[in-house]
């Protein structure tokens, strides 16, 4: 059987779809993210995008709980949120849109071979790593070699309805499932080309300081239960009588669907001061718990 080493696998995947790599087509992109299980819950945003280069790009972010500025021009950097944090499920789909594999310097450190993808637009080659706390599995489409999908604790997403931009292959819906019976998708309504930039669009009129900016980490749940301040305990309400055992669908605790029961969210909330979660005082959004639930902080608050 015919087998290529994952790292040019991986690599040639990106190259080929990758929109934000150096010397890429600038370009305006628009996206529109929305539930498909329940098209009134919050899972929804709009996201547009003007990009020059990897040092001169403009981002907007809107949705129901965070909306985010972000511009980039040269050193340069203003970023603008409103909201407590960056939801992850947000997050994870930008992410998907602009970098599709983010691992990928990991990747091409791996010393391991995959069967020649070949066959069909449906047939897929993965790629498996298990791991003690976390588990990889990278697809790739059988007859153009591009991203099927990304599995990990932290990122997953599959890439779908790929269409040509320039010398490119951009996949134009984007789609994660957060938590059992959830569905959210990402659709790139626009996406054209830039030929005569406005440089307005780009203009940085008050640098924001790395420390006033939002950075994204994962954390694994015992390191962050030892940081709560309070009991991490679910504190469930008292049974209103019927049946004492079951299963529960489409649970909703601590008032969003996909956030940690009350007590373990209350808890964890607020740290222990003088243990940052990243060096340099800047803001965090971290992810824990089985269903992922975000928080914004910054060093030593209490």
């Amino acid at each position: 059987m015919n087998k290529v080493p994952l790292a040019d696998l991986a690599d040639r995947a990106v190259q080929q779809s990758k929109l934000t790599l150096p010397g890429g087509k600038a370009f305006h992109l628009k996206a529109v993210i929305a539930e498909t299980t329940d098209p009134k819950a919050d899972f929804h945003a709009n996201i547009e995008e003007y990009w020059v280069s990897s040092t001169k790009w403009r981002r907007t972010i809107d949705s129901p709980n965070f909306s985010q500025t972000l511009v980039v021009n040269g050193d340069a950097v203003s970023e603008k949120d409103i909201g407590d944090y960056l939801p992850f499920w947000l997050n994870e789909l930008v992410t998907a849109m602009f970098d599709p594999l983010p691992m990928l310097d990991t990747l091409k450190k791996a010393n391991s071979q995959l069967p020649k993808p070949t066959g069909s637009a449906n047939s897929t080659t993965c790629a498996d790593f298990p791991a003690r706390v976390d588990r990889w599995v990278i697809c790739f489409k059988g007859d153009d070699w591009l991203l099927s999908s990304v599995f990990t604790k932290g990122y997953a997403v599959e890439l779908k309805e790929y269409k040509s931009f320039g010398d490119k292959r951009v996949a134009r819906r984007i789609v994660t499932n957060p938590e059992p019976g959830t569905t959210i998708e990402a659709h790139i309504t626009e996406l054209t080309e830039i030929t005569q930039p406005d440089d307005q669009e780009f203009v940085v009129q008050e640098v924001t300081p790395p420390a006033e900016r939002i950075v994204s980490l994962r954390i694994e749940e015992d390191t962050f239960r030892k940081l709560a301040l309070g009991s991490t305990e679910i504190d469930w309400p008292p049974t209103g009588g019927g049946l004492a055992t079951g299963g529960m669908r489409g649970l909703r605790l601590g008032g969003q669907k996909g956030s940690c029961p009350r007590s373990v969210a209350g808890g964890l909330r607020q740290h222990k001061p003088g243990k940052p979660f990243a060096s340099g005082g800047e803001k965090v959004a971290t992810g824990t718990c089985d269903t992922e639930w975000s928080s914004r902080t910054s060093r030593g608050s209490s």
